[in-house]
């Protein structure tokens, strides 16, 4: 196969087993639900990207590259940022030499800030997916019917006899092929992304809650994956 840059999420049942290529390299993921994958992304540590969009006129592009390479690479989360934003940064590389940092850092800023509402917005459908009451369809119809949250999302499903996993991803060679055939999904966007996650989450994760005390989003125990990321 031709990699591509990218998160892939592999359908396991009700959980997802999860790689991302960077630059032709291959990070392994592993093995979560679609509420496990949304809590990730909720929970994820916006302080560093919020002081970087604070402070940016006082750094150069070098230190604002930094500090994206410092996100993790064991997440689906801080991979996306990481992908995203470095595609600002290689766009900025390209324009003039003498420009390219004070480029990159408004391209950056742009991306960064996209991220930021986005997570926001995605909290606040959660929070209110949470205080429904009812069965999950009862909770899926009034969803829907009350705040009308999702209205267009793009994802790139591929087809492949190869086998999934890290197989999916390398030379192929005669026994490197299954049936029936493999699905994966690939996401460079966050937005895709999030809701791709939260629609998988309501069909399969029906006891996805928030806590009334710390007011932090969960679901029971029986339903979470074997691994977590």
């Amino acid at each position: 196969m031709n990699l591509k840059n990218g998160l892939y999420l592999f359908p396991d049942g009700e959980n997802f087993s999860v790689y991302g290529v960077f630059m032709l390299g291959l990070i392994e993921m592993g093995r979560a639900s679609a509420g496990e994958l949304l809590i990730e992304f909720l929970d994820f540590d916006f302080t560093k990207l919020f002081s970087l969009v604070k402070n940016i006129d006082t750094q150069s592009g070098e230190e604002v590259h930094s500090a994206i390479n410092e996100l993790g690479r064991s997440a689906a989360t801080p991979f996306l940022i990481k992908l995203m934003t470095e595609g600002d940064w290689m766009k900025a590389f390209d324009n003039d030499p003498e420009n390219w940092g004070e480029e990159y850092k408004a391209s950056a800023a742009k991306t960064i800030n996209f991220i930021i509402s986005t997570r926001r917005k995605v909290w606040e459908l959660a929070d209110y997916y949470c205080e429904r009451f009812g069965s999950a369809e009862d909770r899926f119809d009034l969803f829907h019917a009350l705040s009308e949250p999702f209205t267009s999302m793009t994802v790139e499903e591929i087809i492949s006899a190869r086998k999934p996993g890290k197989d999916f991803f390398g030379i192929p060679s005669e026994n490197d092929y299954c049936f029936p055939y493999t699905k994966a999904y690939r996401f460079t966007d966050i937005g895709n992304y999030a809701q791709f996650v939260f629609l998988n989450m309501m069909q399969y994760n029906y006891n996805f809650c928030k806590c009334n005390y710390c007011y932090r989003l969960f679901y029971s125990e029986n339903e979470k994956a074997d691994t977590i990321l």
